[in-house]
């Protein structure tokens, strides 16, 4: 038995690997299913290698992101499912090495001394089994790629227009000529072709009649035989007869094909491939595995040849471009949203995120921008003695108008005179069935302690406010602050108004009370009595006031409401 080591381990890990590799190779033969989905691979991966688009084939058909597991957190911000199945794939081990230095040439350089250079470069020193997961096996934010926005655009047939077209183009300036024509003027295309590959006089005739996602489909089709067979057909094994050397290019060509419309989201439904396998029964493993490594190969350099063209390019950029403004105003949305519903103070955090994390620049007082957004926030410091205040954030998207939007919230404030609080109460006009409570100190800061109060500290807290409130308010808003305050303290209300235009009502809390009653004599005059009990003891307040003061402190109170009416 061998003894375990690591290195062990890791080669029993390359061999389950190369074992797969060989598997998969072995299904190319008699499966066309399997060949398919190995060609479906390909186009989700076209940088990746051979071997690994073989292993992921092998491994997860479905798969369409891989990456490893701290890739998923620190790149792309989603966390690989508990649980999940990782597919093992392999890359090189690279370590920095000193080498001898050599120009773009190939040759040697020399130093002053006459001796060879040095410089230190990575160095590919073997290869392991590394675990990467499809991103079906993780969580978090959303991610959208290149082809994505691609397979998104080009959906109709008529968006294969301008590919086609400058595909075409660059292909007549720079590797081959091709030409459109009609059916009665081509006698190939009359016998039904859609386009041909002439490879002696190396050209490719497309059938102008056709439908531009049919005529893409076609130029892929042919310009893949004038890629492979132009030059290459001593690779095709010689003993196998014409037909089945036509069959494995006609495969080799559809294939390529596949891939690339497959990448690009045309309908591939009416492709008929077949394997390799079935055709060329004679081919030994190793020329299986080259025929394949020229479809990929093909597949992707031509894949890379048109998401290069000029105008294809630059569409995708924009595309991706609006993708990342469409994130990025989502992202600043949530941030103003989420901050100004948690109070008014936290504009400034607002403000912060804008300059340090989505790379804001102040312009001028309380206007801020970055290359696609404008944010103007028009709000005054909050003060908790204000009846209102209000709050309003403009988030202007310069790419797309129909995206800008406006944040209208207001808030107001509820002091706690007995335990030394104030409560917040945020609104979002736009959503008016909707209010935020905050609770915080009685200057509006965020509380560093526990607010609750011990029962001899609530009764001794209950008479300085009664008193207080008492000789500024006068005995009805007295009244009215003590519901409010008792509320917000957990007091449960029962309000009892008797025949004779007394007022009595009674809060309480687990073992603790609250109670005032409010009775007028034959001469209007007010009389008031307000009562506190808990486990400590029991306080009881009585207070009178002659009707030219209940009027006083009535009217006083009538003269601030309508002020605060005017504010609002």
């Amino acid at each position: 038995m061998m003894a375990y080591s690591k290195s062990n381990y890791k080669e029993k890990k390359i061999n389950e690997i190369t074992q797969q590799l060989t598997d998969t190779l072995d299904s190319f033969m008699t499966s066309d299913e399997t060949y398919l989905t190995f060609l479906n691979t390909i186009s989700k991966f076209p940088s990746y290698s051979l071997n690994n688009i073989l292993l992921i084939t092998n491994q997860k058909p479905g798969a369409t992101n891989v990456a490893g597991y701290k890739k998923w957190q620190n790149d792309f911000n989603r966390q690989v499912k508990k649980g999940a199945k990782s597919i093992k794939i392999i890359a090189p081990v690279i370590r920095k090495e000193w080498v001898e230095a050599k120009d773009s040439k190939g040759k040697l350089i020399y130093n002053n001394n006459g001796q060879v250079k040095k410089t230190k470069q990575n160095v590919v020193k073997g290869y392991r089994a590394v675990s990467v997961f499809d991103i079906s096996d993780t969580t978090g934010k959303p991610l959208t790629t290149a082809k994505d926005l691609i397979n998104e655009s080009l959906k109709e047939s008529n968006d294969f227009k301008d590919i086609y077209n400058e595909f075409k183009d660059y292909l007549n300036d720079n590797e081959i000529s091709v030409t459109e024509t009609d059916i009665l003027s081509d006698e190939i295309l009359g016998m039904g072709a859609k386009g041909y590959y002439h490879s002696k006089e190396h050209f490719i005739v497309l059938d102008t009649d056709r439908s531009y996602d049919e005529k893409f489909k076609t130029l892929i089709h042919e310009y893949a035989h004038s890629k492979l067979h132009r030059y290459n057909d001593n690779d095709l094994p010689t003993d196998v007869s014409p037909s089945v050397l036509k069959a494995i290019k006609e495969i080799e060509a559809e294939s390529t094909a596949y891939i690339v419309c497959k990448y690009y989201g045309l309908d591939t439904s009416d492709y008929s491939i077949g394997y390799m396998g079935g055709y060329a029964t004679s081919l030994d493993e190793e020329t299986i595995k080259e025929h394949i490594k020229n479809v990929k190969e093909n597949a992707t350099e031509t894949i890379n040849k048109i998401n290069d063209l000029p105008n294809f390019s630059k569409f995708i950029e924009q595309k991706m471009n609006v993708e990342h403004t469409q994130e990025m105003y989502n992202n600043l949305d949530k941030m103003i949203d989420t901050n100004l519903k948690n109070g008014f103070d936290k504009i400034t955090i607002i403000e912060g995120n804008l300059i340090e994390k989505h790379n804001f620049k102040e312009i001028s007082e309380n206007i801020y921008e970055n290359d696609n957004f404008v944010v103007k926030i028009s709000s005054k410091d909050f003060n908790v003695n204000n009846y209102k205040d209000t709050c309003t954030i403009e988030l202007i998207n310069k790419l797309d108008e129909s995206l800008n939007k406006e944040f209208n919230f207001e808030q107001t404030y509820e002091k706690n005179l007995i335990n030394n609080t104030c409560k917040l109460y945020v609104k979002d006009l736009s959503n008016t069935d909707k209010t935020y409570h905050h609770t915080r100190d009685i200057e509006g800061n965020i509380l560093t302690k526990n607010v609750q109060l011990k029962d001899d500290e609530e009764i001794v807290s209950f008479e300085k406010f009664i008193n207080d409130s008492l000789k500024n308010n006068g005995i009805m808003e007295t009244c009215v602050k003590t519901v409010s305050n008792g509320t917000s303290m957990g007091y449960v209300l029962d309000v009892d108004i008797d025949d004779l235009g007394g007022t009595n009502f009674k809060m309480t809390k687990s073992n603790s009370y609250i109670t005032a009653k409010v009775e007028f004599d034959n001469n209007n005059n007010a009389f008031a009595e307000f009562k506190i009990k808990n486990s400590s003891g029991i306080k009881l307040i009585a207070h009178q006031e002659s009707e030219k003061e209940f009027d006083m402190f009535n009217q006083k109170k009538s003269e601030q409401q309508k002020t605060d009416t005017l504010e609002q």
